[in-house]
């Protein structure tokens, strides 16, 4: 057991911690009139919900058992924590990796190269060719993958999910 002598006016420990008691000589130390000694009890930590609530630490003395508690308690996360610690989709993959993606999706790549070949403008078109064939990395935020998704109806939520199962390659 591990204790410490603890001042109850200035609510401050006095000394280190030890292993056992207060001892002087093998006897019972004499300590001043407002300093007792307290055992250190870690208490087990509760279950909680890792999506929604956080562990957070605290310690206090309870004078009246003699006790200084070390505690872990649950405090729910705001809505905006919940959503930072949602995954987040991965911001680029590689063309092998979409490509793979698409048609575990379901999506056929002779469709994506036919929306390809119908863009109006030559220029805009040779340019979309170009990025589909030669990138060596394809972003999630470049306006091909949004005219992709688009013409897919894909939604943003569709779109997030098409680049976390990049991950899978």
């Amino acid at each position: 057991m591990k204790t410490f002598l603890y001042d109850t006016v200035t609510q401050k420990r006095q000394g280190e911690i030890r292993e056992g008691r207060y001892m002087v000589d093998g006897q019972p130390g004499i300590i001043p009139s407002t300093w007792v000694e307290l055992v250190i009890e870690n208490l087990p930590a509760p279950t909680y919900d890792e999506q929604t609530q956080t562990l957070e630490s605290r310690e206090y003395a309870d004078v009246a058992k003699l006790k200084w508690i070390t505690e872990l308690y649950i405090r729910n996360l705001t809505p905006e924590e919940i959503l930072e610690r949602q995954p987040k989709p991965p911001a680029s993959c590689t063309p092998r990796q979409f490509r793979l993606a698409l048609i575990d999706s379901g999506y056929s790549l002779d469709q994506i190269q036919i929306m390809l070949e119908s863009i109006a403008d030559e220029t805009e078109r040779k340019k979309a060719l170009v990025e589909w064939e030669y990138s060596i990395e394809i972003e999630r935020s470049h306006p091909l993958v949004f005219t992709f998704a688009d013409q897919l109806g894909l939604t943003e939520t569709d779109l997030d999910n098409l680049f976390f199962l990049t991950n899978n390659y």
